[in-house]
C-alpha cells in the first residue's frame, strides 16, 4: 500500500520550489507525476489511495454514528455530520479521480454536485428513519458506512471524465449484487480516438455481478466524447 496522501495530488501548483504541491497531472498519460524524480503514479497505486481514503472516511463516519448511538449526538447534528462527510468524500474521490481540483470543469462541477444531491436525498429519508425508531443500533452503523463506500463511484467518474468516456456502469454505483462495497475498478487505456475501458476484479470477494462484468467488458471499446466530464 503506498503512503501518499491525497491532498498533495489535489492541491496541484506549478512546482514544488514554490511551496506547491511535488506532483503534477499529465493529462496526455492520464497520471500523476512527481515533479523531482520524474516518476508516474501508477494505476494500481491510484485504487489503493481511492480505497485507503475510504478507509479512513469509514473511520470518521463510525466516531460520529457511535456519538449518535451512545444519546451524545441528536439525530439533527449527526444528519449534518453525515452530510459533510459525504460532500467531502466524494468531492475528493472525484477529483482524485479527475487529475486534481485544477482539472475540474463547470461539467464536473454539475456532476459531483449531482452525486452529492443523490446521496443527501437518501441521508434525509434515512434520518427520519432514524429518528423515528424504526432501525436497530446494528442497522443504523451499517448503512451508515454504506455512504462511504458509494464514493468509490466519484472517483470511477472522474476517471471517466479525464478520458473523455462515458461508462455503462460504474462500481460503488448500486448496479452489482455487492452494491456500494464494490471493490472493481476500471483500467483505462488511451488510444487516441476510443479507450479501452476494461472491469478489473479487486481484492475482495467478487460478486456474480462483476465477475460477469469482467468477463464481457475485457476490454469495452469507447469513442471519446467532446469533452470532459
Amino acid at each position: 500500500m503506498t503512503t501518499i496522501a491525497l491532498d498533495p495530488l489535489l492541491d496541484l501548483r506549478e512546482a514544488p520550489a514554490a511551496g506547491g504541491s511535488p506532483w503534477a497531472y499529465d493529462t496526455r498519460a492520464h497520471r500523476y507525476r512527481d515533479l523531482r524524480s520524474g516518476r508516474f503514479l501508477s494505476a494500481t497505486a491510484m485504487v489503493e489511495l481511492r480505497d485507503d481514503f475510504l478507509e479512513r472516511r469509514r473511520a470518521d463516519i463510525a466516531l460520529v454514528t457511535d456519538r449518535l448511538l451512545a444519546g451524545d449526538l441528536p439525530t439533527a447534528a449527526w444528519y449534518a455530520a453525515m452530510r459533510w462527510e459525504i460532500a467531502q468524500t466524494t468531492i475528493v474521490q472525484y477529483a482524485f479521480g479527475r487529475g486534481g481540483r485544477s482539472q475540474l470543469t463547470d461539467q464536473d462541477r454539475r456532476t459531483i454536485a449531482e452525486l452529492i444531491g443523490e446521496q443527501e436525498a437518501r441521508l434525509f429519508r434515512f434520518a427520519l428513519e432514524v429518528e423515528a425508531g424504526e432501525l436497530s443500533a446494528r442497522q443504523i452503523a451499517a448503512r451508515a458506512q454504506l455512504y462511504v463506500d458509494s464514493a468509490t463511484r466519484a472517483y470511477e467518474r472522474g476517471q471517466a471524465a479525464a478520458f473523455r468516456v462515458v461508462l455503462p456502469a460504474y462500481p460503488g454505483d448500486g448496479s452489482t449484487l455487492c452494491r456500494a462495497r464494490c471493490k472493481c475498478h476500471w483500467a483505462l487505456e488511451d488510444d487516441e480516438l476510443v479507450v479501452r475501458a476494461t472491469w478489473t476484479l479487486g481484492s475482495a470477494e467478487h460478486c456474480e455481478t462483476c465477475l460477469d462484468r469482467a468477463a464481457r467488458w475485457a476490454p469495452l471499446v469507447l469513442f471519446k466524447t467532446g469533452g470532459g466530464g
